[in-house]
């Protein structure tokens, strides 16, 4: 009895499950697009703005290129929808060009369109492809809905894009409360259902019905509730949960994607500009030659029909004239021609001198730094010879002190011999000098007239001088007024000073 119970439950929730199924599918058909394709049909539908023919393409336009990470150009989905979008909300006359190998968009607009461009491709690119499995939320992420807005500003049928937006923003918001409202409904509906078919299962079995109804209950219960949150998360994003998978995302990984895309964005607007000036000119000279090409179709149909009206005899009578026409209209047109090559031919000479300058420049750069290389190398060598001359000059100088030492020292002994000499000369005169004593003694008592000389003369020798032989060895200083010498200083000839000996004469 248990088991057909469980078999009567299941069969009631598995006819209950494919009613619900076969109610939810027009719905998710409906929602299965997205935003993206739905705003991409919204904008199709509006009928693009008539604009005055009289401005310039390129006035006021800059060139852009974004490099796409998530989406891959030329696949069908969110990346083929942004590139409709952009061509379709961006300014007139602006261009939006698929790189596909370099999976690269190159954008030419304005430069407010630019920064609203950039917004959106970083919105759209951050989020990236849905998942097979998983369909596009329909409802307008926060960051996507801004940067559509800043677009719709920069045109001149804003009005008309921001009833769009308002409407689509609308139109997905009902959707979702129609989505919440719906499964509160089937679930209320599921309830009654299953209490329903719990009761006819308890009109078989009062006891085991009822225990097997409120399983069954429950379990349909927590079922329905795990479907209705399935399905609000595939098909009806509400707009808080948009903005917070949006906020998801590493704000410190799009920083550094800015500064890169920054980077390449100068990079590239250097080369793209230079790039496009050397276009616009081939573009302007090759429009030179449409336009002489066709003044000279013009010339020739005018010639035709003219030919044709006026008839042989006219042609006869005015050829020369419309030689002449035809003639100064060839030579205008040769001379414009002239000036066009003129014109491309200076800029390719312009081209050439500054290659040409940048080479020189940097075949100085080369010189200036081999020069500076081998001046180094000078300098080093002349440290190196100085060093060297310094080392030499300091020997030199302990080799000059040393003989300056020992001329010192034999200045010293000589000076101990020379002392030695007059203290013998001292020794050997004493005798000599006692006789000259007495004689002068015994002179000056007879008288001045009596000294008898050594030559025979009558004259008075002179009269050694009573003083001790030590006396006579010590020297005498003739510079008594100087100042006293330091006996630390060095005397750079290390040579006695001036001294007088005195030393008595030898008969």
């Amino acid at each position: 009895m248990l088991l057909g119970v469980l078999a009567t439950s299941g069969w009631f929730d598995s006819r209950l499950l494919g009613a619900e199924q076969v109610d939810r599918q027009p719905e998710s058909d409906r929602n299965a697009r997205g935003w993206s394709q739905d705003l991409l049909a919204r904008l199709l539908d509006t009928p693009e703005p008539t604009v005055d023919g009289r401005g310039t393409a390129s006035e006021g336009m800059i060139l852009r290129s974004y490099q796409l990470r998530s989406l891959r150009l030329g696949e069908p989905g969110r990346a083929s929808n942004l590139v409709n979008i952009l061509r379709r909300m961006l300014p007139p006359d602006s261009r939006v060009t698929e790189d596909r190998p370099g999976n690269t968009l190159h954008v030419l607009s304005t430069r407010a369109a630019q920064q609203a461009a950039l917004e959106l491709i970083s919105a759209m690119d951050s989020e990236g492809d849905p998942a097979p499995t998983r369909p596009e939320p329909s409802v307008v992420p926060e960051e996507v809905r801004k940067a559509l807005e800043s677009l719709a500003a920069a045109r001149p049928d804003s009005d008309k894009l921001m009833r769009i937006l308002a409407d689509v923003s609308r139109e997905t918001e009902e959707r979702v409360s129609k989505v919440v409202q719906q499964g509160q409904a089937e679930t209320q509906a599921s309830v009654r259902r299953m209490l329903l078919s719990g009761g006819a299962t308890f009109a078989v079995l009062a006891v085991l019905a009822g225990i097997a109804g409120v399983i069954v209950v429950r379990r349909s219960q927590n079922r329905r509730i795990q479907s209705l949150a399935q399905q609000a998360n595939a098909l009806a994003l509400v707009p808080s949960q948009g903005i917070e998978a949006v906020m998801a995302v590493s704000r410190d990984q799009q920083e550094r994607t800015k500064e890169l895309q920054k980077l390449m964005e100068s990079f590239s607007i250097s080369y793209q500009a230079d790039r496009q000036r050397n276009a616009v000119l081939m573009e302007s000279v090759a429009q030179k030659h449409e336009e002489l090409a066709a003044t000279l179709g013009q010339i020739d149909a005018f010639r035709r029909d003219l030919g044709e009206r006026a008839g042989q005899f006219f042609l006869e009578v005015n050829r020369e004239a419309i030689d002449h026409i035809i003639q100064q209209a060839s030579d205008a047109l040769q001379n414009r021609a002239a000036e066009v090559g003129l014109i491309a031919e200076n800029a390719s000479r312009k081209m050439e001198e500054t290659a040409n300058r940048l080479e020189v420049q940097n075949a100085r750069t080369q010189v200036l730094a081999e020069e500076l290389e081998r001046t180094q190398q000078e300098v080093d060598a002349l440290f190196q010879r100085l060093t060297q001359a310094q080392q030499q000059a300091q020997q030199a100088q302990c080799e000059a002190n040393e003989q300056r030492r020992i001329a010192c020292e034999k200045s010293a002994e000589l000076a101990k011999r020379e002392a030695a000499l007059a203290g013998l000369s001292l020794l050997m005169q004493e005798p000599m000098n006692t006789i000259l004593d007495t004689i002068n003694h015994e002179a000056a008592q007879r008288g001045p007239d009596d000294a008898v000389g050594p030559a025979g003369d009558e004259t008075v020798l002179p009269s050694a001088t009573r003083e001790d032989p030590a006396a006579a060895l010590l020297p005498v200083d003739r510079s008594t007024d100087a100042e006293p010498e330091d006996p630390n200083s060095e005397d750079p000839t290390c040579l006695p000073p001036s001294t007088t000996y005195r030393i008595m004469p030898v008969a």
